[in-house]
């Protein structure tokens, strides 16, 4: 590889990909941390926890046990509350948001007509029997549409607790951002200044010194699926005086109360926390989850913390590495193959011990800068060969070039036997010709000539084998197989006599003597191959074959025929052929052969 031209490639690369890894990179890694969270939690389980909270759901049911609608729960929740201060629950959040005086002239009326009585009071009451027990409480709090002012229910009825200003302790944001694609993956201990629920709770708790309420990503390992107890079945236990249920159920637990139903308050997780069994929701989820694993990740290590950016970085860096060893194919494929594994396990790694790291950036760099390479690696191999092409095509047959760049030609001199029509052309009494004319005279004849004959035999899927002064050999059927290698060696012999005639009108315009050839073929098996020395040999074909087309080339005067061809090639000629049954004729150094020629009108008469 050079050196100045490789590093070239490299920036080029780097300048296309790195921008694009910059803008891609957030959505990718949330696709990927999904698919690990996914993944571990198939391979290994849910983490399990000692001190699990509880949900207890407002579903269907719910809505249709209780007689009011929801702004007038504050009984319901009274109760509730009630039941978690006799169950001693460790702590307790309402994932509930609701108008903070609800529908008071509607009460005012309800009480003047004795249909109601003060629907403050239980809940009142059961809020200072919490806050007597030392059972923090903490209620959603949320902005109003217009992002003004908080909506916070119960904030006066709670003043009588404290003062205004431990007032704020009662609630917690219960909004959550969401990522750029939407789904709910990160939680923060602050939303506009205020707390949020879990990290409130968790402040109440007193947990916070030991607790790190930072902002992360919930961690998704922790617990099983999640079940919940319905609301309505926490009051009938307590009306019932079940104070063993309660115990056994909320006793020393964190209790979350938050509505469960399908159409309410619903926000896609990328992991399904809520069991399966109530509904067939998939990823969209209630939103108390949220504020339940938030929950679960605060008490159990923290939320998911990200790596220092210098980790990213190393990984970048490795993948440009990856730049100088996947020069080839196979390496290429085990650089992001290995390379993108190691960044994906180790990752994956990272994120089971509360970790995570960002290998979008990474992961593109490394695709791309492998594609770099191949691409660099392809166009170097595409201008070598156009320059092979343009040194070597004049010097062996397209076909033969072609197979050598194509590797179909082995380079090993070992040789394959193939079948194919061997052709012999000669000018003749050029000898004679040539004693009389000048050197470069007779080069730019025979350049003119062959210039013409070669096309020919190219065009008609021959190779020519070489030039023997004014003699030419070449063959058909190697290195590529033809269909009927006789036919399309007959049908060359018929281009070459036609382009001699338009060649020899030339010369007699110019006053030169026009040329006449003889052409022999013969079918037959041959071994081509590589035949000469280990640094220089040529591509050629040996045997009997090549012998006998020699013979019946010279038999070309002594016939009156251009073209002289054996019995094995008039029996694979179509019935179209005009042929000229020429007899059996002794050929030197060999047996008798029965021939046949086609006879040509630019010949002599």
């Amino acid at each position: 590889m050079k050196f100045k031209p490789a590093l070239v490639a490299l920036f080029l690369t780097l300048i296309v990909s790195i921008p694009i890894a910059l803008l891609t990179s957030n959505r990718l890694d949330l696709e990927i941390v999904d698919k690990q969270f996914s993944i571990l939690r198939d391979l290994n389980g849910p983490t399990n926890i000692e001190d699990d909270p509880v949900l207890v759901g407002i579903d269907e049911q719910t809505y249709a046990a209780f007689e009011w609608p929801l702004g007038l729960w504050h009984p319901y929740f009274g109760q509730f509350l009630e039941a978690m201060s006799m169950a001693k629950a460790k702590g307790v959040i309402l994932d509930v948001v609701m108008p903070q005086k609800p529908l008071p002239n509607t009460l005012a009326k309800l009480a003047d007509l004795g249909q109601v009585t003060y629907h403050d009071e239980s809940l009142l009451i059961s809020a200072i029997e919490l806050h007597k027990r030392g059972i923090p409480l903490v209620i959603a709090e949320a902005p109003d549409q217009s992002g003004s002012r908080i909506i916070r229910a119960y904030s006066e009825l709670l003043s009588v607790l404290g003062n205004l200003a431990d007032v704020n302790l009662f609630f917690g944001m219960a909004q959550v951002k969401r990522d750029q694609d939407g789904v709910h993956r990160r939680y923060t201990a602050e939303v506009g200044g205020r707390p949020s629920l879990s990290a409130q709770l968790v402040h109440r708790l007193g947990a916070s010194d030991s607790v790190n309420l930072n902002d992360g990503m919930i961690n998704f390992l922790l617990g099983d699926a999640v079940e919940y107890i319905p609301m309505q079945q926490v009051g009938q236990w307590l009306q019932q005086g079940e104070t063993d249920k309660l115990q056994s159920h909320f006793g020393n637990r964190l209790v979350l109360l938050g509505a469960v139903t399908t159409t309410q308050d619903r926000k896609p997780l990328p992991i399904r926390l809520f069991a399966p069994g109530h509904d067939k929701s998939g990823l969209l989820q209630p939103g108390v989850m949220l504020h339940f694993q938030a929950l679960r990740s605060y008490l159990n290590g923290g939320l998911i913390r990200p790596v220092g950016i210098w980790i990213t970085i190393l990984m970048c860096m490795i993948s440009i590495c990856c730049w100088w060893f996947s020069g080839r194919i196979l390496n290429a494929v085990l650089c992001l193959v290995g390379v993108a594994g190691l960044f994906f396990l180790s990752s994956t790694f990272l994120l089971s011990t509360g970790w995570f790291v960002s290998v979008s950036s990474p992961l593109m760099l490394l695709t791309a800068i492998v594609t770099g390479r191949m691409l660099y690696e392809a166009i170097l191999a595409f201008r070598d060969r156009q320059r092979l092409k343009a040194s070597f095509s004049g010097y062996v047959s397209p076909t033969v070039l072609s197979s050598i760049l194509n590797g179909d030609i082995s380079a090993s001199r070992a040789g394959e036997t193939k079948t194919v029509c061997v052709m012999f052309s000669d000018i003749r009494q050029f000898t004679t010709r040539s004693e009389s004319a000048q050197p470069d005279f007779i080069i730019t004849l025979l350049n003119r000539y062959f210039e013409q004959m070669v096309e020919c035999v190219h065009f008609h899927g021959g190779t020519v084998d070489k030039f023997m002064g004014d003699g030419l050999m070449a063959f058909f059927g190697a290195p590529n197989s033809l269909p009927n290698p006789a036919q399309q060696a007959i049908d060359a012999s018929s281009a070459m006599l036609e382009r001699l005639r338009k060649l020899n009108g030339d010369l007699e315009r110019e006053g030169i003597d026009p040329i006449q050839i003889g052409i022999g073929l013969h079918l037959g098996e041959v071994v081509v191959g590589h035949v000469g020395s280990a640094g220089r040999h040529e591509y050629t074909a040996i045997g009997d074959t090549v012998n006998a087309a020699a013979r019946l080339e010279s038999l070309t005067r002594e016939l009156g025929s251009s073209v002289v061809f054996s019995e094995k090639v008039f029996r694979e000629l179509g019935e179209s052929i005009r042929y000229l049954d020429l007899g059996v004729q002794p050929l030197k150094g060999r047996s008798d052969m029965r021939v046949y020629g086609i006879r040509d009108e630019s010949k002599s008469r």
